[in-house]
């Protein structure tokens, strides 16, 4: 393989590469909507813009799925990716714990009531507890009280009820957050109840991608020590039939013609980043 683009930051190493399409695995649901805003974006900027995250080794990708979609949709050949060794222990393996605006008990109750579910009521804490022990699925928190659903499991069949739940709750004006900000939300009363979420490991994330399945939508939230972003490949490079090794001398001298400049974390462009950013100019 030819040497790659390389940045060292302290706790990872990120390599800049354009990949074959055909050879990433992705390993959640794609949302419909978002990516058809992309096959519409994309073309428009005539380039390629972000890098999506893709472990070296298995080429499961963990973050950018959406991305991974449109540019099939678009039928291009090739793809930005930022490969990093998920082994590496500073990559973190979270979840995101859905939030409701409108949701009242009695209609939650009735609603997990149809679908069979039953449950018992705990404190927060010891729902939580529960979750990462996988014996609940899920907890339905409003306030400092919480519900626990489901018997736990292996990670597909608890992301199934999950996927009942979204489906069941959705219309209740659900929304993503992180763990600690929709318990707080929750506590506070700015959101009407939340529902927690189990937390998957890295290795049952990479045997479903590889198995060509796919988890339930926001299953999934990658914390990466530091993140490329900026590259502006066009999109000429990424219809083609030439091999990887000639596209990434091509990718590596143009990025090297570049300036690079660190943003802390924080920075806010599209949205908040938590990890510092290098971003091409």
């Amino acid at each position: 393989m030819s040497q790659l683009f390389t940045i060292e930051h302290p706790a990872i190493k990120l390599e800049l590469a354009l990949a074959r399409i055909d050879t990433l695995h992705i390993h959640e649901e794609i949302i419909p909507y978002a990516m058809d805003e992309l096959v519409r974006k994309i073309p428009e900027d005539s380039y390629f813009l972000h890098p999506i995250i893709v472990d070296k080794d298995t080429r499961v990708v963990l973050d950018g799925m959406h991305r991974v979609a449109a540019s099939r949709a678009l039928s291009l050949s090739h793809i930005p990716v930022c490969f990093v060794d998920y082994r590496n222990p500073n990559i973190l393996l979270r979840c995101w714990y859905r939030t409701f605006r409108d949701l009242r008990e009695g209609e939650a109750e009735k609603a997990l009531r149809q679908l069979g579910f039953t449950w018992g009521e705990t404190g927060v804490e010891e729902a939580l507890g529960l979750i990462e022990e996988r014996r609940a699925t899920a907890a339905l928190i409003t306030g400092r009280r919480a519900r626990v659903v489901g018997d736990g499991g292996d990670a597909e069949t608890m992301y199934s009820t999950v996927r009942r739940m979204d489906k069941a709750l959705g219309s209740r004006g659900m929304g993503f957050a992180t763990e600690r900000d929709a318990l707080d939300r929750a506590a506070r009363g700015e959101v009407s109840a939340c529902v927690a979420t189990p937390t998957l490991r890295k290795e049952e994330v990479v045997a479903v991608a590889m198995a060509g399945r796919v988890f339930p939508q926001k299953t999934t939230r990658h914390v990466i020590p530091a993140r490329p972003m900026g590259v502006k490949v066009p999109l000429e490079w990424l219809v083609t039939d030439k091999d990887e090794a000639e596209l990434n001398e091509k990718l590596r001298l143009y990025l090297s013609s570049r300036r690079i400049r660190r943003m802390v974390p924080g920075t806010v462009i599209d949205r908040k980043y938590e990890e510092p950013l290098y971003i091409f100019e």
